[in-house]
């Protein structure tokens, strides 16, 4: 019951990205010439052919970038309401009426870590609002994502991860497949950023969109074999019947010319999808080979997203939740300043490498924790076999928590050699 209703939930909101006035709302914000400039530019200054895109793809990279770097931001812990400084969370509350109507299924609240004031961010699932708020976490950058993607033409649908994570697909008429965009990361077609960067343990992934339903996991994984024995949530006969059941009632509301290229279509996707029952050496992407890039370590950390298992860590911390509710997680208050788009997009890259230098470190600081505490805590594992982990019957412990931490420290040093 839990899964049909979550599919339902999704199947439902997808068409909220056909209405009108949402896509005229994005088109008001979008700057469409500047992008296409963009994109005419990017083209002209191609040097590899085998890297030039046509001309549709590469306007939709264009608009990927533009909404990462210059339009929408993402949010750890809002600022304070009233004086704009760090904010701590203590909790969170029920939506207001007016926060209901556009959807947010919570509320989380922080404190003023100076004045004291309590801030809201109520976690919003309508793409228009997004449209005013600008700022969320991957439901919104999703959600908001898609709804321009739409308002520019394109054929797109939302992907829910079932593992706590949204993302976009774009049809690509001139390499006739589905492209993967997260728009949190700025990414394009990279699907193996998941499962091998991030180190997520997929289970279902499943596109919605107004003309169909999709079970697109196969997409996101080259270990098939191994991610079907975590798909327990129902039987898979059941989950097929669900969607056929749903994508025909999509159908019969469809043009015949729309069936027709929606068919042919489906069928093409199915022979790639199916292609992946069996694991195949696949080459990654650089893209696909880090771990996530937004959000803070900490909470990167508590979701089990920081990338590849560090050498001599146990690997049983349960993931932090995103979710403002069963369709995807959504979006906060702020910036209602108009949208600008200027011809240099040098702000992002300025200040790389101030960011990367800190997120090292925040990491380090993270793991050397995490060593630590498994150290002298152990991971509450009773079959734990990691030689370095409490919890293990054979480990011989340390004699104080000096000896711990310089254990977590070597421990630390051999994982950032390897």
């Amino acid at each position: 019951q839990q899964m049909a209703a979550r599919i339902q939930s999704n199947s439902e909101a997808s068409f909220g990205y056909e209405r009108q006035d949402w896509q005229a709302a994005a088109r008001v914000v979008i700057p469409i010439k500047p992008l296409e400039e963009r994109a005419h530019k990017a083209q002209s200054e191609c040097q590899n052919k085998s890297e030039l895109l046509p001309y549709k793809d590469e306007l939709a990279k264009q608009l990927l970038h533009w909404f990462k770097h210059e339009f929408f931001k993402w949010v750890n812990q809002p600022p304070c309401s009233f004086c704009e400084s760090q904010t701590t969370a203590v909790g969170g509350t029920h939506p207001t009426h007016e926060e209901a109507q556009f959807k947010a299924g919570v509320v989380e609240v922080y404190k003023c870590n100076l004045c004291e004031t309590i801030t809201r961010f109520p976690r919003y699932n309508d793409a228009k609002k997004l449209l005013e708020t600008r700022r969320g976490r991957c439901g919104e950058f999703a959600q908001a994502f898609t709804l321009c993607a739409r308002a520019m033409g394109f054929d797109a649908r939302m992907v829910h991860d079932w593992t706590d994570h949204v993302w976009t697909e774009i049809w690509s008429e001139g390499l006739n497949r589905w492209i993967h965009y997260d728009s949190c990361e700025a990414a394009r077609d990279a699907p193996l950023m998941y499962e091998q960067g991030w180190g997520k343990k997929l289970t279902y992934c499943i596109a919605f969109s107004a003309d169909e339903v999709v079970d697109v996991t196969r997409r996101y994984t080259k270990k098939w074999n191994e991610l079907k024995t975590r798909r327990t949530s129902c039987d898979e006969t059941w989950l097929a019947n669900l969607i056929m059941l749903l994508n025909r009632k999509r159908f019969d509301k469809l043009s015949l010319i729309r069936r027709e290229e929606l068919t042919r279509r489906q069928q093409e996707e199915q022979t790639e999808l199916l292609s992946n029952v069996t694991e195949k050496t696949v080459t990654l992407k650089d893209e696909e080979k880090q771990g996530r890039i937004t959000g803070s370590v900490e909470w990167k950390a508590a979701r089990g997203e920081l990338g590849t298992q560090p050498a001599g860590l146990c690997s049983t911390n349960p993931p932090a939740s995103d979710s403002s509710s069963s369709s995807s997680s959504s979006s906060s208050s702020s910036s209602s300043s108009s949208s600008s788009l200027s011809s240099s997009s040098s702000s992002p890259s300025t200040s790389s490498s101030a960011d990367d230098q800190a997120n090292a470190k925040a990491r380090a600081q993270i793991l050397f924790k995490m060593y630590v505490s498994q150290i002298t805590d152990g991971c509450g594992n009773t079959s734990c076999s990691n030689n370095y982990c409490k919890s293990n019957q054979d480990f011989a412990g340390v004699a104080n928590t000096t000896a711990a931490a310089q254990l977590a420290l070597r421990l630390l040093c051999k994982h950032q050699d390897s």
